[in-house]
């Protein structure tokens, strides 16, 4: 295989960058988003949010799983991803099986901007206190 200069230089520029990077800032970073965007959701009554991180070895990040109860806040995960994925801009979250048959709403805090961590828990939030009982 050839490899031109070009290639060379972008591999060795990303590489570079990727080791001068403060790796446990950046993970505390995650944390402290899956945090806010929680303590956030858990002003509604029934609202629980915990930070998960995949047990890898790959994709081992921390994502925040938020689950509520449906007694109160009468919409379901799956109900919460449409309308997310829905608006302008998009949120795009997943909805993650448990074990018993229930489902939580998995948000995703890596690809997050820092501007963003307060509007994606706002609409969330927006979402869940629409269906309050």
């Amino acid at each position: 295989m050839k490899v031109n200069k070009e290639e060379l230089f972008g591999m060795y520029a990303a590489l570079k960058a990727y080791l001068e990077l403060d790796h446990d800032a950046e993970w505390q970073e995650w944390l402290d988003r899956a945090d806010r965007i929680r303590t956030q959701l858990e002003t509604i009554a029934g609202v629980q949010g915990e930070t998960h991180i995949s047990p890898g070895p790959a994709n081992a990040f921390p994502s925040l799983l938020v689950s509520w109860d449906q007694e109160k806040v009468k919409i379901t995960p799956r109900e919460v991803y449409d309308a997310l994925k829905a608006e302008n801009p998009s949120i795009v979250t997943n909805v993650r099986r448990m074990e018993g048959g229930q489902s939580q709403l998995s948000v995703g805090v890596v690809l997050l901007r820092p501007e963003q961590v307060d509007y994606v828990a706002k609409r969330i939030k927006s979402i869940l206190v629409k269906a309050e009982s």
